[in-house]
């Protein structure tokens, strides 16, 4: 791996200090990798939330058909139009995505250590249905006058795109581990490939890394991470020794001395 410059260490360094870890330990330890690394648990990060933009809103037969939806047609209605109206819904997501989204390397697995136990805490610092789904799950309790999200039972599980909203099931907590999501995710992949005339698929979500990212998440890191050398040789072409850059989600940013955005390379979430 080439070395870093310091334009590219600052970023990593930006970066590290933005997101939210709870041990200094595990943020040390991140600070120190290489931009690619950092990249790989930004971007699962990143993609844990979802971005403030209009979107159309699509409903799966398999909402309705909930048992909780009787109770809970009039919030499913109302995320909808805050989907369409664009307002920001990151506060109905589980709150560990504010509080701590990297929590170092896979823990080491002791005698006393049930297998269960480990892969809780070998999960810690994800989420787990995004993860291996690519799935969001949103909390259906109204707004707080601080702009939270009052925590409820039933759960929303929605698949996000830039520009369309899937509100896939309406389940519960329990639906994380009893197979409702994965049973839905894998019968759509079945009934695509059927369409499509057969043919091997990836799982749903795209695959997972031994370290409990996604797939899609490493590739897209290594892809960014040689664009921004790009970027970063141009700089240095052009004598702009002034310039800095950023991250706004998957948006590369030029920043002048200032601190005033001077030019953005938009990305894709």
């Amino acid at each position: 791996m080439p070395p870093m410059t310091a334009r590219i260490q600052n970023l990593r360094d930006e970066l590290v200090r933005n997101m939210p870890i709870q041990k200094a330990a595990d943020r040390t330890k991140l600070a120190g990798e290489y931009i690619t690394t950092v990249l790989i648990q930004y971007l699962t990060y990143k993609a844990r939330m979802v971005r403030a933009r209009p979107r159309t809103v699509v409903i799966w037969p398999e909402v309705a058909a909930s048992p909780h939806y009787a109770v809970h047609k009039a919030d499913v209605e109302r995320l909808k139009a805050e989907f369409e109206a664009g307002i920001d819904m990151n506060a109905a997501l589980s709150s560990l995505v504010r509080r701590n989204v990297y929590a170092g390397d896979l823990p080491t697995k002791t005698a006393d250590m049930t297998n269960e136990d480990w892969v809780k805490k070998a999960w810690r610092g994800k989420d787990k249905v995004r993860v291996l789904y690519d799935v969001h799950h949103l909390h259906l309790g109204a707004r707080q006058p601080d702009g939270s999200v009052a925590r409820s039972g039933p759960l929303l599980f929605v698949g996000i795109a830039p520009d369309q909203a899937f509100f896939l099931a309406l389940g519960d907590h329990a639906s994380f581990d009893d197979g409702t999501i994965s049973k839905m995710m894998w019968d759509a992949l079945e009934a695509k490939a059927a369409a499509a005339g057969g043919g091997a698929n990836l799982p749903p979500g795209g695959g997972v890394t031994l370290g409990g990212t996604k797939t899609s998440d490493t590739f897209e890191a290594i892809r960014i991470a040689k664009r921004l050398e790009e970027i970063d040789r141009q700089l240095d072409e052009q004598s702009a020794v002034g310039v800095s850059i950023h991250l706004d989600y998957d948006d590369i940013v030029l920043k002048d001395t200032a601190g005033t955005e001077i030019q953005r390379h938009p990305g894709r979430m």
